[in-house]
């Protein structure tokens, strides 16, 4: 989740808490009390490929150990087996389906900062540190990642939840280190929802949106419900907006984010990708700093320090959607219901299941 000056973005999950085994925890000792074994880590990982380097890190929550791998060093506390030999290959796995979204080949100057903790006690120790006077904003997420000065701050919620989270967050962290512009809340959160879903297969992670069952889960169920925020109005919100009360509806932050992965998709698929060029274009925009804008939004854009405002984002979407997606919005928004409705025509909600049964 970002959260910005102006707006507080809650990006909350509603999974149970995996099961997770403790490498670091020798038989016969409490989980709570034994002494993290760095010794032991290490050698676990040894041989993990794309580690490029690893050393013991100290925090105040606790002892672990920063791997370092080709854009990222991450900071963790972790001592789940899998989920520490699986890390390094899912950041890497994320930031070429980042690179994947832009056609310009991005150079890393400056590794990516991850800090991941086994807890949410060390988490929460971490973030009143690194968030200052703001951290009771943070510490109210109550399951989830946060985003911040271009650093990720995650905890473990089992591992597919976290790679989840992780996922999500590490689009914002990629975008703010290197896109001249900021995006508009739409395509921002948007582009962000296509990294919540992966595979493991064959030592790197595949990403699916396809598969984004939470997402696809809420989009029927406003579908069903005939409570769509109209296209025209969905592109000018942000998530601070939705999160104040938008309407009347008390599911409008689930709705916000589900209908913006459907418009990402929707850009990207619909009728085998023909709007697929004028998406990447608008994403280049961005990231080159050359959006034919007014100077005084392009001024905004550029300057991150600045605050994002609800004014600046419902001025400049409309006019990017229009220049670089095009078309008649009216006519757009009967193509886009009716792609939400074939994207979750196979999906089953709860009720619909036991109804059947």
């Amino acid at each position: 989740m970002r959260i910005t000056s102006g707006a507080v973005i809650l990006w909350l999950f509603i999974f149970n808490f995996g099961c997770v085994q403790n490498a670091a925890v020798k038989e016969g000792q409490n989980a709570e009390t034994a002494k993290w074994d760095y010794e032991r880590i290490s050698g676990y990982l040894a041989n993990v490929p794309g580690i490029r380097k690893m050393e013991s890190w100290n925090d105040s929550g606790g002892q672990g150990v920063c791997i370092e791998t080709e854009h990222y060093r991450i900071f963790t506390t972790l001592t789940d087996p899998l989920m520490l030999r699986q890390a390094p290959s899912f950041v890497e796995s994320a930031y070429q389906a980042y690179e994947s979204q832009v056609p310009d080949k991005i150079e890393c100057v400056e590794k990516f900062k991850v800090y991941l903790f086994d807890d949410r006690k060390g988490w929460e120790q971490f973030t009143r540190v690194f968030t200052g006077p703001d951290a009771g904003i943070y510490l109210k997420i109550q399951r989830g990642a946060y985003a911040k000065d271009g650093v990720c701050i995650a905890y473990n919620i089992g591992r597919k939840q976290t790679f989840s989270v992780l996922g999500h967050e590490g689009w914002h962290q990629f975008n703010q280190q290197y896109f001249k512009y900021r995006l508009p809340s739409w395509l921002d959160e948007g582009v962000a929802t296509l990294f919540e879903t992966c595979r493991y297969n064959q030592g790197v992670f595949e990403f699916r949106p396809q598969d984004n069952l939470m997402r696809l889960g809420t989009l029927r169920q406003i579908v069903q419900q005939g409570r769509m925020i109209p296209l025209a109005e969905l592109i000018t919100l942000d998530p601070g907006q939705v999160l104040d009360g938008y309407g009347s509806d008390t599911d409008a932050v689930m709705s916000f984010y589900a209908q913006n992965y459907a418009l990402v998709r929707f850009l990207r698929e619909y009728d085998y990708g023909r709007r697929l060029t004028n998406y990447h274009n608008l994403l280049l925009g961005g990231l080159r700093g050359n959006w034919p804008i007014e100077p005084y939004l392009a001024q905004t854009a550029a300057n991150r320090n600045v605050p994002l405002t609800i004014a600046w984002n419902s001025r400049v979407s409309p006019q990017l959607f229009s220049m670089y997606i095009g078309g008649d919005i009216g006519a757009m928004e009967e193509q886009y219901q009716r792609f939400c409705s074939d994207i979750v025509y196979r999906v089953r909600l709860q009720g619909e299941m036991q109804n059947n049964k």
